[in-house]
Parts: structure tokens; sequence; C-alpha cells
């Protein structure tokens, strides 16, 4: 029950991001005024959520570092996407193909993401076993997604 409780909290919150998104996004970018960055946001967050990632795996023998890892992890996660496409959304266009530089990374976040929300998800609900190779597919891709869209 508790797991179905994590999915419900985080669709509505991608919801609400997406009423956002399609309701201001456009008019921020129209402001040359604007200071924030989005292309270097997404950046740093992204090598954030790798470094975060990396602490995690290696912090499994303390429970509650672990888990305040996880879930920073996951946020920073979420804050990469957001702003990946709040920044970049036009650049996925499959007549380029799946296996484009472009659209590899986006589809790896994306999985990479929801892989790791899906592992906090699962340790939260009690079935601590099952969540690490999930948890470490997540990062995986997520590294991946960066050495795709790096060299």
């Amino acid at each position: 029950m508790r797991l179905l409780k994590r999915f419900w909290v985080v669709f509505i919150l991608i919801h609400v991001m997406g009423i956002y998104y399609q309701g201001t996004a456009y008019t921020l970018k129209e402001n040359e005024n604007s200071e924030i960055d989005w292309g270097s946001f997404h950046k740093y967050a992204g090598y954030s959520t790798l470094l975060l990632a990396g602490a995690t795996a290696v912090s499994s023998s303390n429970r509650y570092t672990h888990y305040g890892l996880a879930y920073s992890t996951v946020g920073m996660a979420m804050a990469t996407l957001w702003s990946g496409i709040y920044e970049y959304s036009d650049r996925f266009d499959l007549d380029e193909g799946i296996t484009s530089e472009d659209n590899l990374h986006i589809i790896l976040g994306i999985i990479g993401t929801l892989a790791c929300l899906t592992a906090v998800a699962i340790a939260d609900s009690g079935k601590n076993a099952r969540h690490g190779g999930i948890g470490g597919t997540g990062a995986g891709t997520m590294v991946f997604s960066f050495f795709v869209i790096k060299w």
C-alpha cells in the first residue's frame, strides 16, 4: 500500500510540474532577462546526480546515510530531468532515429531516473533485497547517458 501511495504522490507531482511547464515555460524562455541558465543547471545537476548515485551505492553499510543519499539522488535526478525537458525538449526528434546522440541521451536519462525512483519506492515498501539491482541499473543507465552526450 505504501508503494502505491508513493507512486500516486510522484504521479501528482509530475502532473503539477507538467501543468506548470505548459503554463509558464514559454513565457520564461521568451524573457531575455531571466537570470537562470537552465542548460548549465541541467549539466551540473546531472553531474551531481551521478556523484550522489555513486555515494549511495557505496554507503549501503550505514542505513540512514544510504536512505538520505538515495532520496537526494532521486530528487536531483528529477531536477535534472525537469531542467532537461525545459531546456532541450526541442531536440527530441524521432526522425533522426532513436540512436541519435540527443534522443539516446534523453531516453536513457528518463529510464535512469524512473529506475532510481522505483528503487527508492521498493526500498520504502520494505522489500529491500530487490531494490539494489534496479537502483544500480538506473544509475548505470544515467552514466551511459552521460557518456553518450559527452563522447
